[in-house]
């Protein structure tokens, strides 16, 4: 694989250009109990922040709905690290750190509450892929992880 930097930064697609991201892939709740999801995440660059709206289904008899916006500032010139927050409808408010190391783009946050916290994986396949991995935890439990593989939807 070669990797492409620019400005020291690698080139990456997802949150840095505005798109529809289509995902699939699988849910693990807390009972380590596996259900097929499936979703999608709209990028929208406006002005000073940078949005990503997701919405993830779990693709079971329950269809539950898990929704997230992000407000993410956007990386500053030369920066490879960057900060957001995120208003879950069900955990609440939550702020977190995004950093880009070579393939990946690392997440973490934490609820503003203290009870809520979380970690993302996104490595870069190609421009219009990416694998995403994570995990959320309430205090010591885990509530849930996830792999999604991310398509973007062509422009």
């Amino acid at each position: 694989m070669t990797l492409s930097y620019e400005g020291g930064v690698m080139h990456h697609t997802f949150l840095f250009k505005e798109g529809l991201w289509l995902a699939k892939g699988y849910f693990i709740d807390h009972k380590n109990i596996i259900t097929p999801m499936e979703g999608e995440a709209k990028i929208i660059h406006s002005g000073d922040i940078w949005i990503n709206e997701g919405k993830m289904k779990l693709m079971d008899d329950k269809k539950i709905e898990i929704e997230n916006h992000y407000e993410i500032v956007p990386f500053a010139p030369g920066k490879d690290y960057t900060t957001y927050t995120i208003l879950n409808p069900s955990l609440g408010k939550m702020k977190g750190k995004f950093v880009v190391v070579g393939d990946s783009i690392l997440s973490s946050y934490n609820s503003l509450c203290g009870h809520y916290s979380g970690m993302e994986y996104l490595q870069r396949i190609n421009d219009t892929s990416y694998r995403n991995k994570g995990a959320l935890f309430q205090d010591d439990q885990k509530l849930s992880s996830w792999v999604v593989e991310l398509k973007k939807v062509e422009d």
